[in-house]
């Protein structure tokens, strides 16, 4: 029963990651087609995280038909960015004017950068291994009645003997 009930919580977790990094795949690529409208950038601060990577906390103003809003968004899936990525960043938006993409069913909802990058792609590649995964290891303890497959193929190869001079 135990073996079972961990078959269920591998299948579970394969969902869950591959769910969410669809839906985050699938944002990403949405804010592509978002309109954009002229913005003012408020401030833009990046803080090291590690020797590598970045925070990104940003503030800009925005209109979207006769309503002003307040912004936050850098990328609509990304929280953490690399040094050469902070830079050109950083450069673009270095004016007061940015280009702000704005959901067109909740404009208080937007972002500057838009699109799927490697980060998002990478994650739903994950997130279709997490449930690849899931599904055979947990699937096949579930189907084989608490066994697990490899476990199976082991216990078949265990009955092999090689005879000395077989040839093998």
């Amino acid at each position: 029963m135990i073996r079972r009930s961990g078959g269920i919580l591998v299948i579970l977790v394969g969902v869950l990651l591959f769910q969410s990094k669809v839906r985050s795949f699938l944002l990403a690529k949405e804010s592509r087609s978002w309109p954009v409208v002229e913005g003012t950038l408020d401030s833009l601060i990046f803080t090291p995280v590690d020797s590598i990577r970045f925070s990104a906390t940003i503030s800009y103003r925005y209109s979207f038909g006769g309503t002003d809003y307040r912004g936050s968004t850098l990328h609509p899936t990304k929280s953490l960015y690399r040094a050469s990525e902070a830079a050109s960043v950083d450069s673009a938006l270095s004016g007061s004017t940015v280009r702000v993409h704005v959901a067109p069913v909740d404009p208080g909802r937007s972002t500057i950068l838009t699109g799927t990058g490697v980060p998002e792609v990478e994650g739903f590649l994950a997130g279709i291994v997490a449930l690849a995964g899931g599904i055979f290891f947990g699937g096949g303890v579930l189907l084989l009645g608490a066994r697990h497959p490899t476990r199976a193929i082991l216990d078949q190869m265990k009955r092999v003997t090689i005879q000395p001079g077989s040839g093998a």
